[in-house]
């Protein structure tokens, strides 16, 4: 969850190595600059990756890329806009924000201006960086206050952070607002693989992708592209079909014919739509949000929907039989959040045997994904 981007970037603060050197007792001019491999100065600077995640979270709360647009505007200009009190505040901020690659200030005019990475914080921005920013921060951060405790106790502690002392999809389920952001930051997830999975498994050996837990469909878009003989199908929430079937009328609408919804829940066989032989059944970055035994739950409930039919189950999750910095840190943060988890192959082949299915072959694409094809037995 992934923007992910947000999740690795620990960016280096202007001044921490004078700020180290202060700390030691040193003077500047007496000492030789830290190694840059220094332990102490990479520990300091992870620390201040709190800071450094907050400007992100500030220029999408106070909407400063949207303010400032296509046209530069001063600081003067950028605090009436916002609100701020005093200008100077608030040229601080950019400043800042400035050297952790956000915006560019004009040497003569002194005005404002985005750059590629304050653009994608824009709220129309394709991306959806903007909503990425505010589930994490917003939604998502408050829970990492009790890492500790969910490590010790083996639990996702979510529920500790909300008045509803409710678990996270219940939560979401809960508060529409904060569904719809959740359901927004996913098309930016998403956004980063979806041409990648697309292209990099052969979808037209199906005539339909139904894509379980499909949101907005934005997979199965790239897919009708590449394939056009390939139908649709998104399996999802009731609300979430509503903003689906709006997104495609006004963004896809020449791929509608070939596109179906249906409201139900994963959990439910009986909420599937009835599939055939030379379907296709697609479970991408779900299974990572639970538990085993409601990962279990999960696929029960989609051998039970295929039956005695011919059809393939595409999971398309991370591999954790390959380490990366990325995959531990999700891996995490499945953990605190929902009391899920990243898998190894051979960890999802132990779920999908246990419920009545064979792993087949597992295709790496050019994304942070594998698939994972298996058969029902």
């Amino acid at each position: 969850m992934a923007n992910y981007q947000v999740l690795t970037a620990l960016l280096v603060v202007i001044g921490a190595v004078q700020v180290y050197q202060l700390m030691n007792n040193r003077a500047s001019t007496a000492q030789p600059l830290p190694s840059p491999v220094d332990p102490v100065q990479k520990v300091f600077e992870e620390l201040m990756g709190q800071l450094n995640s907050r400007v992100v979270g500030t220029i999408v709360e106070l909407e400063l890329a949207d303010v400032i647009g296509s046209n530069g505007r001063s600081a003067d200009e950028l605090a009436s806009a916002v609100g701020a009190k005093n200008p100077t505040s608030l040229f601080r901020f950019l400043r800042l924000a400035e050297s952790l690659g956000y915006f560019k200030e004009d040497a003569q005019s002194h005005k404002w201006s985005n750059n590629d990475k304050s653009d994608v914080l824009r709220k129309d921005h394709p991306a959806a960086m903007y909503y990425m920013t505010k589930a994490m921060l917003e939604i998502d951060a408050p829970a990492f206050v009790h890492l500790s405790d969910s490590i010790v106790q083996d639990v996702p502690v979510f529920s500790r952070v909300n008045t509803e002392g409710l678990g996270y999809f219940d939560y979401l389920a809960a508060n529409p607002e904060k569904e719809d952001i959740f359901a927004r930051s996913m098309v930016s997830l998403n956004a980063q693989d979806n041409k990648a999975q697309a292209s990099g498994f052969n979808w037209g050996q199906y005539g339909r992708v139904v894509d379980v837990g499909g949101n907005y469909g934005s997979l199965l878009h790239e897919i009708l592209v590449a394939h056009p003989t390939v139908q649709g199908h998104v399996l999802d929430l009731e609300t979430v079909v509503e903003s689906s079937r709006a997104k495609w009328l006004k963004e896809y609408s020449a791929f509608l014919p070939r596109m179906a919804w249906t409201g139900g829940s994963f959990f439910d066989a009986s909420t599937f739509p009835t599939l055939m032989d030379g379907d296709v059944v697609v479970l991408r970055y779900i299974l990572h949000d639970w538990s085993d035994e409601k990962a279990l739950d999960i696929l029960k409930a989609i051998r039970t929907a295929i039956g005695t039919k011919h059809v393939p189950l595409a999971v398309i999750e991370m591999n954790m039989s390959n380490r990366e910095l990325l995959k531990d840190q999700l891996d995490l943060y499945m953990h605190v959040l929902y009391g899920g988890k990243e898998r190894s192959r051979e960890q999802f082949e132990a779920l999908l045997t246990a419920t009545g299915f064979r792993l087949s072959s597992t295709t790496k694409t050019a994304s942070s994904a594998d698939v994972f094809v298996a058969l029902p037995m």
